[in-house]
């Protein structure tokens, strides 16, 4: 068994244990049964791989089985001190896993809860973390997928808080941002910077923004899509949408 360590972003250390696994015969249904405890299971698209959250050596990890032997040792893949929250498939040969930390920031007395992405292949190596290449990354708590296009496995779309001109000292003028995210490297490119107030960005489902909702003054929310408002709404509640 080996083991590589990575310094992250943020404090991170990954940690990726594998071992070797053989292709057999699919097995039967009943199977899947003898697997330990686990949850937030995803299947590769084609079926190949099973990616679970379970237990190992006392912390939380991501466990990458070959279907064809489920009795085979399977791939990990842990931080230190950190609780595995989920994992994704973008592409037959790569996975993506989450991963939260409780942390206490340099120069502050509050403990805060952080997230990574990170990028590994089928055996639990060569990771990546998402947005690796962006040095605001640090300034986020976290970053999540926002969508994947069919058209494009090697890439996934991702939502950071970003400010314009690159002023990351002004820290009342942080946007919205959508990013382009290469699975393989985990190198971003911001692809839109939303106005301020927004608090989501809407994607068509092939990786384009098409709109976003944000929050305005008189504590009325609104939609905007295609640069036009389609409609608003009461963020105090009591009242519906008004399209």
């Amino acid at each position: 068994m080996n083991a590589i360590s990575r310094t992250l972003c943020g404090g991170f250390l990954i940690s990726t244990i594998f071992n070797a696994a053989a292709v057999a015969a699919p097995p039967p249904v009943e199977a899947f049964g003898s697997l330990p405890a686990f949850e937030a299971a995803r299947l590769s698209p084609d079926g190949k791989h099973l990616a679970v959250v379970q237990p190992h050596k006392n912390e939380s990890a991501i466990a990458i089985y070959e279907v064809a032997d489920l009795a085979k040792p399977p791939h990990m893949v842990a931080v230190p001190d950190a609780v595995a929250e989920g994992v994704d498939w973008p592409n037959n040969d790569r996975l993506i896993c989450i991963f939260r930390l409780n942390q206490k920031e340099v120069y502050h007395k509050d403990i805060f809860q952080w997230t990574r992405a990170v990028s590994v292949d089928v055996n639990g190596r060569n990771e990546a973390v998402m947005l690796n290449n962006w040095k605001k990354l640090k300034y986020n708590f976290g970053s999540s997928i926002v969508e994947q296009s069919p058209e494009d496995p090697n890439h996934v779309y991702m939502r950071a808080w970003d400010t314009p001109d690159g002023d990351q000292q002004d820290l009342w003028n942080w946007h919205l941002g959508v990013f382009k995210v290469d699975v393989n490297t985990g190198e971003g490119v911001e692809i839109m910077l939303a106005p301020k107030g927004v608090f989501q960005i809407l994607m068509d489902g092939h990786g384009h923004p098409m709109g976003f909702v944000r929050h305005n003054a008189d504590l009325s929310s609104e939609v905007v899509i295609g640069g036009r408002v389609a409609g608003t709404f009461n963020s105090k509640g009591g009242e519906g949408p008004d399209f």
